[in-house]
């Protein structure tokens, strides 16, 4: 069973090419991964990804606009 975790990169300047999502680039803001899956499991551990807590959606969002009637 996979072992989903939301992770960011350790330094937001550097790239990383995702294998299992057609090597498009990590995004800067994190992205959801299986930390049991063996090229995850490896840049957790040589640090080029860390786990991070999942971002406050709220916050990023502008508060609602009124709806037209």
């Amino acid at each position: 069973m996979a072992r989903r975790i939301f992770a960011r990169l350790a330094d937001p300047a550097s790239k990383l090419p995702m294998p299992d999502r057609d090597f498009r680039l990590f995004p800067a803001e994190g992205t959801m991964v299986d930390a049991d899956d063996p090229f995850w499991m490896a840049c957790l551990a040589d640090g080029s990804i860390v786990e991070a807590g999942l971002p406050d959606e709220g916050a990023e969002k502008a508060p609602a606009s009124k709806t037209k009637r």
